[in-house]
């Protein structure tokens, strides 16, 4: 019994994976701008399904985050990823069926007028 458990567990075991990318829309830089004195945050959550199979991977785009904060360029982005208390309890009761992730965007930018 005990060994078909282990056989189980890593035979369904998976990595759920949130891609950080930039699709050009604004321009993104690395290090700090003089004009990117306005900072903000954006917090977002994917859900993965089935022990995290279902989907492998999510994808968030930078430029578009950046974008709908209102910046017209954005600079020294920090990313986080985090698992909050309460969707560990869930992923936890749900046996790994529903598996929700935690994102934060800090970004730098220069505010767009529009």
């Amino acid at each position: 019994m005990r060994k078909s458990l282990i056989i189980f567990f890593l035979i369904f075991q998976s990595c759920t994976t949130v891609h950080f990318k930039s699709s050009g829309q604004i321009p993104i830089h690395l290090s700090p701008k003089k004009k990117h004195g306005s900072i903000q945050e954006f917090y977002g959550e994917t859900k993965f399904y089935l022990w995290g199979l279902l989907p492998q991977n999510h994808t968030v785009d930078i430029s578009e985050v950046s974008r709908n904060l209102g910046y017209s360029s954005s600079a020294n982005i920090f990313i986080s990823e985090y698992q909050t208390v309460p969707n560990f309890f869930i992923t936890i009761f749900s046996l790994g069926m529903y598996m929700p992730r935690n994102y934060s965007v800090k970004v730098y930018g220069e505010l767009r007028y529009d």
